[in-house]
């Protein structure tokens, strides 16, 4: 399923972070959200039937002691008894509802978190890029198509760039030049060597 592969592209072994955090945005009442809701169901029935076993694990040792403890064999199959209806009793779980209600709450705590200020603006940017002495040598030639878009010629290709994120909006057909784009990333090590 497409989410569990967003999620292995990012999570990866040698993940610099120690928590990956995955936001699946829908809206309400679409084909998306009916989709994650089925796939919480799911994951629900699956919790059903093999329950939660931290809460059953973290008694076993207690279990274990007593049994061991104990010198009557009477007391040892009461206690075993108890296991038992543990090990019988669903286990305490939240109502999908809540779930998703937590789900949705931790989402938003995420991102109302304030963004941090970055000295890379878009300006800042596109003066970088097409005034490189260090680019224009590397064979890299930017043309000016209007105000914000350029033409970029590079290793024999030709894109239609901006470095603005508010004209990529306008025009998605146009590459955006920005953190996150291969070529802007190929680019910007052409610079730093």
């Amino acid at each position: 399923m497409r989410v569990e592969q967003r999620i292995g592209r990012i999570d990866r072994i040698g993940q610099r972070y120690p928590t990956v955090r995955i936001h699946n945005f829908y809206y309400d009442g679409t084909v998306e959200a009916k989709v994650y809701r089925k796939l919480r169901d799911r994951i629900n029935a699956f919790a059903t039937v093999v329950g939660n076993l931290q809460p059953i694990l973290a008694q076993v040792p207690t279990f274990i002691e007593r049994a061991v403890m104990s010198a009557d064999p009477e007391e040892e199959d009461v206690l075993m008894s108890q296991f038992d209806s543990v090990l019988d009793s669903p286990p305490p779980r939240l109502a999908i509802e809540e779930m998703v209600a937590m789900d949705l709450e931790a989402d938003l705590v995420e991102i109302q978190k304030p963004i941090t200020f970055t000295p890379f603006t878009p300006e800042t940017i596109e003066q970088l890029f097409t005034s490189s002495a260090i680019l224009k040598a590397s064979g890299v030639q930017f043309e000016r198509r209007s105000e914000r878009t350029w033409q970029l010629n590079y290793e024999r290709q030709n894109y239609m760039v901006t470095f603005y994120p508010s004209v990529f909006d306008e025009m998605p057909s146009l590459r955006l030049m920005n953190f996150g784009d291969p070529l802007f990333e190929k680019m910007l090590q052409t610079i730093n060597f």
